[in-house]
């Protein structure tokens, strides 16, 4: 089998998290033996951020092919990033089309745009799935502007959902919004996010029956859609307790940190050791996102043993129950406080259940392995399909 994956950057080069989930798609991908002609838009300036090379094993190389596009950049004027990302999309249909045709092209947000509308003129291309992700532009906006942009991108999102083969989706919630935006026949291939199994913790923090600390930690940048405004005000509201530890990572602004002994900041963190390391010691990872798609963060809080406090956006109620933490709603302050002293009253039993419940959901279906054998077998089925596309 041969894919075509199309991505706007690709990490190392870019740290979104789109980006990170085009390199460990193609990297397992190749361990299975698929063959992958990974394209995605690079601009000389930002390959100076590292070599993809270093993520990559000889063996994984012989089965990836990675082709970088210059990406169209425009003047700033309202809806540019759409202009952009059309204008990027026919630079990566050319180079598309100077290759042998793949089996299956994967596109990653807007990149096969321009992929779409040539095999809607008929020309003869492969069939074509795309992956919106978190769909962040039909989920709740944290204030008035990020609405207005919301509204700008939907009918370009609905146009290429709605165009395209197949539409790509992490599972959860996502799918049903892609079913309401593109129309309930709308041809859908589920296939999770996923993390490495050396996130995995085998080993489980075990309380002492008296004098129970709860350690919280937020995982995240800063930005409003991440909710961390919310929890800041509620820990500021539950004040400077005995039963709670919150830590922060990332690059939290100096004015947003709070002066309290049960508060601890470690900045921006991005070695893996260190992150885990954090999140060992951790018991409750707190996301309180007002949109998402299936949040890595979120995946690796639980590979190491966290219970989850989430809002219930995205794909994360796939991943977040009773069993395993609490789901609330975006942008509800109280539900987030009751969340926290609801996981200070529970029982030393009844929290570690959900730590471990956490791990081995992980361990059962959201490591790359597994992910890349599900996406492997949707795409195959997808192939075989040829009377559709």
């Amino acid at each position: 089998m041969k894919i075509s994956l199309l991505s706007n950057g690709v990490f190392p080069y870019v740290t979104g998290g789109i980006q990170k989930h085009t390199l460990l798609l193609a990297k397992h991908l190749a361990r299975l033996n698929v063959k992958i002609d990974l394209i995605y838009t690079c601009t000389p300036v930002t390959r100076v951020n590292g070599e993809i090379n270093t993520y990559l094993t000889k063996e994984e190389l012989k089965n990836i092919c990675t082709i970088r596009v210059k990406p169209y950049r425009s003047q700033y004027f309202p809806s540019h990033y759409l202009w952009s990302s059309f204008r990027s999309s026919k630079a990566i249909y050319d180079v598309l089309t100077q290759r042998e045709f793949s089996d299956f092209i994967y596109a990653q947000g807007f990149t096969g745009w321009e992929t779409i509308r040539k095999k809607l003129s008929g020309r003869p291309l492969p069939p074509i799935g795309v992956n919106f992700h978190g769909l962040e532009m039909y989920q709740k906006a944290a204030s008035i502007i990020p609405k207005f942009e919301q509204l700008m991108f939907r009918p370009f999102v609905k146009w290429n959902l709605k165009n395209a083969n197949y539409a790509l989706s992490l599972g959860g919630n996502l799918t049903s919004i892609i079913k309401k935006v593109a129309g309930k026949n709308t041809h859908v291939l589920e296939s999770a996010n996923g993390i490495d199994s050396d996130w995995i913790n085998d080993n489980i923090n075990i309380y002492p029956l008296n004098n129970k600390l709860v350690r919280f930690v937020f995982v995240g940048r800063y930005e409003r859609r991440k909710g961390i405004q919310e929890l800041t005000a509620v820990i500021n509201d539950l004040g400077d307790n005995p039963w709670s530890q919150f830590d922060f990572v990332g690059p939290i602004p100096e004015y947003l940190k709070l002066k309290q002994k049960n508060v601890r900041y470690h900045g921006l963190v991005k070695e893996q050791d260190k992150i885990q390391s954090i999140l060992y010691r951790s018991d409750i990872l707190v996301c309180p996102s007002y949109s998402e798609g299936l949040p890595t963060v979120i995946l690796e809080g639980m590979a190491c043993a966290n219970a989850i406090i989430a809002t219930d956006v995205g794909a994360i109620d796939s991943i977040v129950s009773k069993a395993n933490g609490w789901l609330i709603k975006p942008g509800n302050s109280e539900q987030l406080k009751d969340a926290i002293l609801n996981a200070k009253r529970i029982s030393t039993t009844e929290l570690n259940e959900k730590k471990i419940h956490s791990r081995e959901l992980v361990e059962r279906s959201f490591t790359w392995e597994r992910v890349a054998e599900n996406t492997i077998t949707n795409i195959a089925s997808a192939i075989e399909r040829k009377n559709f596309v």
